[in-house]
């Protein structure tokens, strides 16, 4: 009698990865899916709209689309404004059916951030007031922290698309 000798090679563990933009606005660091990124554009001419939501810049012409200018500044921290609006870049992104740019500080990389080391688990606390912030990440070897927003619930939260 022969007995059957297998032998079991490990399957690798194979961590899932997710791109994302890193932007920053006022010396803080946030991410959003790269998924929902269209473009990243530099600031151009701001159209005021006139009674618009203190966090509504105005409308911006993007090759002939007419496109509506969000403060993520006046968003995520109410008072504040975007420190330099003619260094400002622009966030184009896709949230739900609408198209909208963040304004933002500056746009520092793309980043890949490992699936398991995205913080989801905040506390029902925070995630009541802020329903922007969908995770964190924090970087092992500088400790830093990146707040990972999600554009689309940034929209909704704030009533954005009715104003639009």
């Amino acid at each position: 009698m022969q007995a059957e000798i297998t032998s079991e090679i490990p399957t690798p563990i194979r961590e899932s990865f997710k791109k994302h933009l890193v932007f920053s606005m006022n010396h803080e660091r946030y991410s959003t899916p790269l998924s929902k990124v269209i473009e990243i554009v530099a600031m151009r001419n701001i159209t005021i709209l006139p009674h618009a939501p203190r966090y509504v810049k105005g409308l911006i012409n993007l090759r002939g689309k007419i496109i509506t200018l969000v403060d993520f500044g006046k968003i995520v921290k109410n008072n504040t404004q975007t420190k330099n609006i003619e260094c400002s870049s622009i966030i184009i992104a896709k949230c739900n059916d609408l198209t909208i740019g963040f304004m933002v500080d500056e746009v520092l990389s793309v980043e890949s951030f490992v699936d398991n080391k995205i913080n989801t688990d905040l506390d029902e606390h925070t995630l009541r007031k802020n329903i922007t912030v969908s995770g964190i990440v924090k970087n092992d070897k500088t400790d830093v922290l990146t707040i990972i927003v999600d554009f689309a619930k940034l929209v909704e939260g704030n009533e954005l698309k009715y104003a639009l």
